[in-house]
């Protein structure tokens, strides 16, 4: 009886027909009773062999993989870790190092699993493998044992990721794949007229999704492209919800609107009109407040003014006309800008400019009297008289020195007056005419005696002030009559001082060789020491070398000579030596000069010659450098000039007699000490003595040849003069200095026909 079946429940009846049957069971049955025994015993048997043998079989595979395990293909059955991890390694090494592809929209990205910080965890992966057949009873690990026999049980690899490598690798991406979504507007401005731009929805990727469907790319080891997984993001404001506003839009920038007022009338055209409104995103429409003020501040800017007051000005007639005045204009910005606003929107049309305004505080009926007065004190100008004799400051003039100045807000809204200094202007003609400097009385020494050259002239001066004041006063009263404000003025010599003058001192001298002149130069150096000879200078008058001489021309009896002349052909120092009317009067000028050089006196005017001229230099009262040029034309001069501060009386003395030309100052010696350095000769330029420059000449006859320069080297001189008193005292310091470039070789070839020969050579 099978103890696992429950007993039956039987009457006593029952059992004792079952007894009385078994009683009469057939022999046939216990032979098949006697088989299922011997095969119950036989299956026992076997199973008991089983058991030995799958205990045996997990024994024996301890620290092994079953049979039937396989990681990603790889039959790793009865393999240790080791044995496992060498297997898979390279397998997983490799796919780890092939390229990836990431797809999405027709874009495909290229990379790395370790790009995107995916790695296959070979340790969990194996751990894994190996958990198969150890977990459960006895009876499930042996199902499993005996299923590895039959099938292979195939194990994906462990995937690791790093969330912060991903996704970082996903935002480098996103920029081409990423979109915003863009809301629906009426677009306004860029177009011929507003327009409904739809909405558009944005791109998005799914990052969950997509590290999903990396891990079961990577746990089946697949090498083709991953489609990343994108996400529609609709946008905020769809199309539906802002086309109300379009009509708006487009009914508010159909035409023209205009900003008028009586300053004139600015209109906004349509194009301008885009710039200022806009739909948002409930469909309204709306007024960039920002753009409307601008637009209003630039028209206020051409009507913002300030109030003028009436002025007064003068006619080229002389007649005193008002400026009429200019109230003022402000426009009101911020009530400009609502009006434009609501008529945007409302679709009202054209604008009101609001403006303030404000009254100017010199009207133009107080400039008119004021014009009346300022005409009155004009009058036909004033007379100005003085000595039996007048002149007329005109009306004209008056005008021009009268000064309206407005003063607004006071009593009296203009004041009117002369500017003095204009005046002044006005009345220097008159008082250049009657000013006349007083003239001393001029003495000359003739054959050593002092004469009377010409008498003493008083002078006239005019007060100025006095007289302008007197000027005004005269407009001011109506009287239009002034007396010139007049004052005779002495001369500080006269005739009478003629026995004053001492001349017995000789204070310096010098002398120059001329003895090698031609005929003509020879004649006009005695001609300028004639003329300049015998003038007594008074205490503090200044010496003119050209004043004394007058004009260089044949009336003043001067001949055509050689000198030096501006060179057109490029000589040193641009100038050279030519035939021209007055040659040889610098020889007398540099005597002259030598001598007040000596003398001490106070040098006010000298200028050097081009190039260097040998006898100038001859001592004991010549040295290099201390020559005085001078030219002397009608309009101006180069001139020499000397001051007498020595205190007294002094006189130029010069003598000329064929062979050297004499200076002499005389006068009272004032006890001066004259030291006078050597001259400091630099920057030397040398000339070349080898070169002859030829130069046509019609002065002279035809094939004449004449020499008129000489090759000479250039130089810088410095030369200094200290004058003490007798106590040693230094007076005065002068430091003369004179840069002379090389001269070269130059020789005048005749032209002319029968010309008077003049064979000697010429200097300045």
């Amino acid at each position: 009886m099978n103890p696992a079946q429950p007993l039956p429940t039987t009457s006593p009846r029952s059992l004792r027909r079952s007894r009385a049957a078994k009683r009469t069971i057939p022999a046939n049955l216990h032979l098949f009773s006697h088989i299922a025994t011997i095969a119950l015993v036989v299956c026992f048997v076997v199973f008991l062999a089983i058991l030995a043998t799958m205990t045996v079989y997990g024994m024996t595979h301890a620290g092994k993989a079953y049979s039937g395990v396989t990681i990603a293909g790889i039959d790793v059955s009865g393999k240790d870790r080791n044995e496992i991890h060498a297997l898979v390694d390279q397998k997983f090494y490799e796919y780890e190092h092939q390229p990836i592809t990431l797809v999405a929209n027709d874009k495909e990205f290229s990379g790395t699993l370790a790009d995107l910080g995916v790695s296959i965890d070979r340790t969990a992966t194996i751990e894994r493998a190996f958990s198969y057949g150890r977990s459960g009873s006895w009876w499930d690990r042996s199902i499993a044992w005996a299923n590895g026999f039959l099938y292979d049980h195939d194990f994906d690899p462990v995937v690791a990721i790093d969330q912060v490598a991903y996704v970082a690798h996903l935002q480098f991406i996103a920029p081409d794949i990423v979109r915003a979504p863009q809301d629906a507007y009426v677009q306004v401005l860029g177009s011929s007229e507003p327009a409904l731009v739809a909405d558009v929805p944005g791109v998005s990727i799914n990052v969950v999704a997509t590290r999903a469907r990396l891990i079961d790319h990577v746990e089946n080891l697949r090498s083709e492209p991953v489609a990343l997984s994108l996400v529609s993001v609709p946008a905020r404001v769809n199309s539906d919800a802002i086309a109300s506003g379009l009509p708006q839009a487009q009914r508010a920038v159909s035409s023209s609107i205009n900003l008028q007022s009586d300053e004139g009338m600015w209109p906004i055209e349509p194009e301008e009109l885009k710039a200022l409104v806009w739909v948002d995103d409930n469909g309204e429409l709306n007024v960039h407040e920002d753009e409307a003020r601008a637009v209003v501040e630039n028209v206020a800017a051409e009507i913002d003014h300030p109030s003028q007051d009436a002025n007064i000005t003068v006619d080229g007639d002389g007649n005193f006309i008002v400026v009429p005045a200019v109230y003022s204009a402000e426009v009101d910005v911020d009530a400009t800008t609502t009006a434009l606003s609501q008529s945007l929107i409302e679709g009202n049309g054209n604008v009101s400019i609001r403006i303030e305004r404000k009254a100017p505080q010199i009207t133009d009926d107080m400039a008119e009297e004021w014009a009346a007065r300022a005409d009155a004190l004009a009058g036909q100008g004033v007379t100005v008289s003085w000595d039996n004799t007048s002149a007329t400051i005109t009306r004209a003039e008056l005008i021009w020195a009268m000064v309206i100045e407005p003063r607004p807000g006071e009593a009296e809204p203009f004041r009117l007056y002369f500017d003095k200094d204009i005046l002044t202007e006005q009345l220097q003609p008159i008082v250049d005419t009657v000013s006349t400097p007083p003239k001393n009385a001029q003495f000359r020494l003739v054959d050593g005696e002092i004469k009377l050259h010409k008498e003493a002239i008083d002078g006239v001066t005019v007060d100025v002030q006095k007289s302008v004041d007197a000027v005004d006063k005269a407009a001011n009263d109506g009287s239009f009559r002034a007396k010139l404000s007049v004052k005779h003025v002495k001369p500080d010599y006269t005739s009478a001082d003629r026995d004053s003058i001492n001349l017995y001192d000789l204070l310096g001298d010098s002398s120059t060789w001329y003895g090698d002149s031609s005929e003509p130069r020879r004649h006009n150096v005695e001609r300028a020491v004639d003329l300049e000879s015998g003038w007594i200078i008074a205490p503090g008058e200044e010496f003119s070398y050209a004043a004394v001489m007058g004009l260089v021309t044949p009336e003043n009896g001067f001949v055509t000579g050689y000198g030096i002349v501006a060179d057109p052909n490029g000589g040193p120092g641009g100038v050279t030596t030519a035939p021209v009317i007055g040659g040889g009067i610098c020889q007398v000028s540099t005597t002259i000069f030598q001598a007040a050089f000596w003398a001490g006196l106070e040098i006010t005017e000298r200028y050097q010659h081009p190039y260097w001229l040998l006898n100038y230099g001859e001592p004991p009262r010549g040295m290099k450098g201390l020559d005085a040029m001078v030219n002397i034309e009608p309009d101006w001069s180069l001139d020499l000039k000397f001051r007498n501060n020595t205190g007294n009386w002094i006189a130029l003395v010069m003598t000329a007699d064929g062979q050297t030309v004499g200076a002499r100052i005389v006068g009272t010696d004032p006890g001066w000490i004259v030291d006078v350095n050597d001259p400091v000769i630099t920057n030397v330029v040398k000339s070349d003595p080898t070169k002859m420059i030829y130069t046509d000449s019609p002065e002279l006859p035809k094939g004449q040849m004449l020499q008129v320069e000489y090759a000479k080297d250039g130089f810088d001189s410095s030369i200094k003069r200290t004058v003490r008193d007798k106590d040693g005292n230094t007076i005065s310091t002068y430091t003369l200095e004179s840069s002379y470039a090389a001269s070269r070789n130059t020789t005048l070839r005749g032209t002319g026909t029968n010309l008077e020969s003049d064979n000697s050579p010429a200097n300045g």
